[in-house]
């Protein structure tokens, strides 16, 4: 694809040079998942967002610009935390975002980034995170500490890591209870199931889901 700059709502500016999801709709001027995100701009404002699964920004953008007074967005894709950054400088938003180029889990240490189509794709879309030597994973908890407001949202969209990713966050579910929107394939139904289980046990119920890629909203009224 051929270099081409698309201003979105909000003066929000993405240069579009590999074929992505996001593409299709701001090439219409649209955010992706915008029902979702909508809902977090009416419901949800001020303090540190975290961007789980960051990818080439969409979320992170949107979260800047409309939402958050600090965003640390989370990849561990160098060809997709290129493109994010990129984003950034064009939308004007680098003093919001923080941008951390490892992965998560429920511990530190490292693995490897795969995709199904084997080590020659070059797309950005849909790493799984695997056992290997060559991306530095960390957890939640430790992002946190980057986190120069109260945590008010974190969004996963890691691919299969989500679960993981909350067992690395205890600390943060504990003692800064923030909302979560989890995305969780329809082919790992059970795996929603865990993860409703695990985050039952620190006071959150599962909420409205969004997006064709289902994403659901877990949420707690338990005072921090």
């Amino acid at each position: 694809m051929s270099e081409q700059y698309i201003t979105l709502p909000g003066g929000v500016v993405v240069t579009m040079r590999s074929p992505v999801a996001h593409n299709r709709f701001w090439l219409k001027g649209q955010y992706y998942e915008a029902n979702m995100l909508a809902h977090i701009r009416e419901s949800y404002h001020g303090g540190t967002f975290i961007d789980c699964g960051a990818c080439i920004g969409n979320h992170t953008l949107y979260f800047a610009a409309f939402c958050a007074e600090q965003v640390i967005a989370i990849e561990p894709v160098q060809r997709n935390m290129d493109y994010l950054r990129e984003n950034l400088r064009l939308s004007d938003l680098r003093a919001k975002v923080t941008t951390v180029l490892l992965a998560l889990g429920s511990k530190s240490g490292m693995g490897a980034m795969t995709h199904p189509e084997g080590k020659d794709y070059v797309g950005v879309d849909r790493y799984f995170l695997v056992d290997g030597n060559e991306t530095g994973i960390t957890t939640l908890d430790e992002i946190t500490k980057l986190a120069q407001y109260p945590v008010t949202l974190v969004k996963l969209d890691i691919e299969g890591s989500e679960l993981k990713a909350l067992q690395g966050a205890t600390r943060l579910l504990q003692e800064q209870a923030p909302v979560l929107f989890v995305e969780v394939q329809r082919a790992r139904k059970s795996e929603l199931e865990l993860i409703t289980r695990f985050l039952k046990s620190f006071g959150y119920v599962r909420g409205k889901r969004f997006n064709s890629t289902p994403t659901y909203k877990f949420y707690t009224s338990r005072k921090v």
